[in-house]
């Protein structure tokens, strides 16, 4: 399997008792290998030569990722690509693809919402507690935003954002809350056993907390339309 569309480019070949990850900076030129045991519990990093300290912490870290969020998908733990706020003792947790303005829409809410703080801007980790509680975590995987926070937060919210003309957020229901939950799921998706173990987890996720649609302009009343949908009074 070979992956182009995100930085770095890596190719995933698999062998009788092993997962190889060829990690590529820039298409052709090879920056280090990752060997993963077929449960993902055990890895052996390879760093290139030439590949120079900053590259090679960013593989590691990214090898580490693959690993939790692996070894994680049968603990109805999930990791997720958004970013994640803290208003009154909730975690509301700003949904969309790359680019649509979550981490505009995190520094928004910081800026208007007194009491407000960021728990992870990129790839928090979701998880079940025995009360049947919906938590969300912060973790080493921030993005390009230095939080790197040991945060356990009670999930408030799910938001989905796409950028628009006019701000209007809506409930989601049942397959469309599904549909905005998967999508944001950050795991390795080509793996059936990891994806079957997640998919209930993902089911429940989406039943458990409100999942809404925001269509938005990157400014304050956008966090105003949101905070009244989806905060308590």
């Amino acid at each position: 399997v070979r992956f182009d569309s995100d930085l770095p480019y890596y190719s995933i070949s698999s062998l009788p008792d092993k997962i190889v990850f060829e990690f590529e900076p820039v298409p052709g030129r090879t920056a280090g290998l990752l060997f993963l045991s077929e449960d993902f519990t055990l890895g052996e990093y390879y760093p290139h030569p030439d590949a120079g300290s900053y590259l090679t912490l960013a593989q590691i870290c990214s090898s580490c990722m693959a690993m939790f969020s692996a070894t994680t998908s049968s603990m109805q733990t999930i990791m997720m690509h958004a970013s994640v706020v803290r208003q009154d003792g909730k975690a509301y947790v700003f949904l969309g693809a790359s680019g649509t303005g979550k981490s505009t829409h995190s520094r928004l809410w910081l800026e208007n919402i007194p009491g407000c703080d960021l728990v992870n801007d990129d790839n928090p980790a979701l998880w079940f507690a025995p009360d049947g509680k919906l938590y969300v975590s912060g973790t080493p995987w921030s993005g390009k935003t230095p939080c790197y926070r040991n945060l356990d937060v009670e999930v408030g919210a799910f938001v989905r954002l796409e950028q628009a003309p006019e701000n209007r957020i809506a409930l989601l229901e049942s397959l469309h809350a599904y549909a905005s939950v998967v999508a944001a799921v950050s795991t390795i998706r080509w793996n059936h056993k990891v994806m079957s173990a997640l998919i209930p987890t993902i089911e429940r996720v989406a039943m458990t907390v409100p999942c809404y649609h925001l269509k938005c302009r990157p400014d304050e009343e956008a966090v105003r339309v949101c905070k009244a949908a989806i905060c308590p009074s």
